[in-house]
């Protein structure tokens, strides 16, 4: 049995909802959890922000190659995250000439502490992954503006 979550529901989650456990499994993964409702409801935050999908993967992509060059700095990897995460916005608020998404800013900020470990970092990269999946589909079925 389903049940059912509204929209406003989805809008309402936040990190510290559904991240209290932690981000990932002992075995270091993605805990399967958090790639269902808690992923949906950030793609549909993301969606009544109007972030644009170019901003969501680039951000997604910078962030996985600004952790790639710290990985082994020897920072903690909650530290890492923060910077990595705003070194990421920074370049794509550079990249697309604008500001960032006020709501992609604030999720990747309210997630940092979060991130303890490494395998959290993964994780993150896991759930940043579905997140965007999950943004790119409610994004492909809109009807367009003027249908709207």
């Amino acid at each position: 049995m389903t049940t059912d979550i509204t929209r406003e529901q989805l809008l309402a989650r936040q990190p510290h909802d559904y991240l209290r456990d932690g981000l990932s499994t002992a075995a270091g993964t993605l805990r399967p959890e958090l790639a269902g409702i808690p992923a949906f409801a950030v793609a549909t935050q993301l969606d009544e922000a109007m972030a644009s999908p170019q901003e969501v993967a680039l951000t997604f992509e910078m962030l996985k190659q600004v952790l790639g060059v710290s990985q082994g700095d020897g920072s903690p990897a909650g530290d890492r995250f923060l910077a990595a995460s705003r070194d990421a916005l920074d370049h794509v608020a550079r990249l697309l000439s604008k500001v960032n998404n006020i709501v992609l800013d604030g999720w990747l900020e309210d997630c940092a502490p979060f991130v303890k470990t490494e395998a959290d970092i993964q994780a993150f990269i896991a759930l940043f992954q579905t997140v965007l999946q999950q943004y790119t589909a409610l994004q492909a079925v809109k009807p367009p503006a003027d249908e709207a």
